[in-house]
């Protein structure tokens, strides 16, 4: 299943976000990947500053959950190409799916799957 990225409306692929995307800030981090993955696969739900500032490196910006990409490594550089109206929008409504299915990833990427986000 994928979901959509917010801002340039790549799809990803929920496993990829789950288990691929950690690597690739792995690899931005440097030193042992082992525990820094072994840590994210303990804490993955909560994602925390710690987390967040990686997966930044990587290119990646996320809302509540994995499954609402804010931003991803597929981003042109300066603007957007989906307009900005559609992006706060969508934005929103990811935002409340993430919030009304607090942790079930696999149900936020069903319902963004089915409202077209």
């Amino acid at each position: 299943m994928d979901v959509h990225c917010g801002n340039c409306g790549e799809p990803w692929d929920t496993y990829h976000l789950r288990h691929d995307a950690i690597w690739e800030a792995a690899n931005e981090k440097g030193g042992d990947q082992d525990s820094f993955v072994e840590g994210w696969q303990q804490a993955r739900d909560k994602l925390s500053k710690y987390y967040r500032y990686w997966f930044k490196l990587s290119g990646w910006k996320f809302g509540g959950s994995l499954m609402h990409v804010k931003h991803c490594p597929c981003c042109p550089k300066g603007e957007s190409p989906l307009p900005e109206e559609k992006r706060k929008e969508e934005d929103a409504m990811r935002s409340a799916l993430t919030d009304l299915l607090d942790g079930d990833d696999d149900g936020i990427a069903s319902m963004m799957e089915d409202a077209g986000l």
